[in-house]
């Protein structure tokens, strides 16, 4: 079973899309469960159960029929934090799959206790987790707020989330990458770019990669429009500055871990302009 921890903001719906088309995966139409993150909630996860309860009910008040998806959201909703359940569902709809997967980024501020939970609890697991450029990722998050709420200025936000720990945490790789690699056996796990997932240049590449990795064929693909896309607002070079501040340990650990080469050229460039 693969779990993808994220990133938000970087790409993990264009792989739920993927990988639902793919003949040999189940991935929920709900696309992110947050099962665990609801299981074992911190003070960076919001109360996930309350929320699918209040879609499902929102949804049956507005439809004459119960289509997939409520099937779907019922039964997550009759999940609440049942480990043996949450199995049950993924053994059901994959009993003809070669894989099935839980894409759900908030996965990424779990304490390191509950990584352990799932590698005890899903013994043919395969982790994703998907980094994009932490500026490029912030930013993009506060953008995305805009379609839930079109009150809401990101450029008045920018400065203030900085010191906002829910917003800080999501970009918080070092911590992230760390735990993955203290609970996970390393050919169980795969790290990723946003950047070269969607560079057209590198695209059909990654994907082999992905497939590869996950033991299913490959099934060609067409880069097309970004889904889920955040609102296009220029950011101004001194916010920049102010960013990089926040996430300059992000920046020089990725360069540790990974080596400057091997990071995307839009972290590189942003390294170099602010640092």
């Amino acid at each position: 079973m693969l779990i993808c921890l994220g990133a938000q903001k970087a790409g993990t719906t264009w792989l739920a899309q993927y990988l639902s088309n793919h003949k040999d995966v189940f991935v929920s139409p709900l696309k992110e469960m947050h099962f665990f993150n609801a299981s074992y909630p911190n003070r960076f996860c919001p109360n996930y159960e309350k929320k699918f309860k209040k879609r499902l009910k929102r949804r049956l008040s507005r439809n004459s029929s119960i289509g997939n998806y409520e099937v779907h959201l019922a039964q997550r909703v009759e999940m609440h934090r049942n480990l043996k359940k949450y199995l049950n569902y993924f053994r059901y709809y994959s009993v003809d799959k070669a894989l099935s997967a839980d894409i759900t980024p908030a996965y990424s501020l779990v304490h390191e206790k509950v990584l352990k939970i799932i590698k005890q609890n899903l013994p043919n697991h395969k982790i994703i987790f998907i980094l994009r450029d932490p500026l490029e990722r912030y930013w993009s998050a506060l953008r995305f707020k805009i379609k839930s709420s079109s009150k809401f200025n990101p450029l008045k936000e920018y400065i203030a989330n900085l010191e906002n720990p829910k917003h800080l945490e999501r970009t918080n790789y070092e911590r992230i990458i760390t735990s993955i690699n203290n609970v996970f056996d390393k050919e169980n796990v795969k790290f990723l770019f946003y950047e070269n997932i969607f560079d057209s240049s590198k695209h059909e590449a990654q994907v082999k990669e992905i497939t590869e990795f996950l033991c299913i064929d490959y099934v060609p693909t067409k880069l097309g429009k970004a889904i889920n896309k955040s609102g296009e607002i220029e950011l101004p070079a001194a916010f920049k500055t102010q960013g990089f501040v926040a996430f300059k340990n992000t920046y020089e650990f990725c360069i540790k871990y990974f080596g400057i080469n091997n990071l995307p050229k839009a972290w590189q460039v942003n390294y170099q302009a602010f640092s």
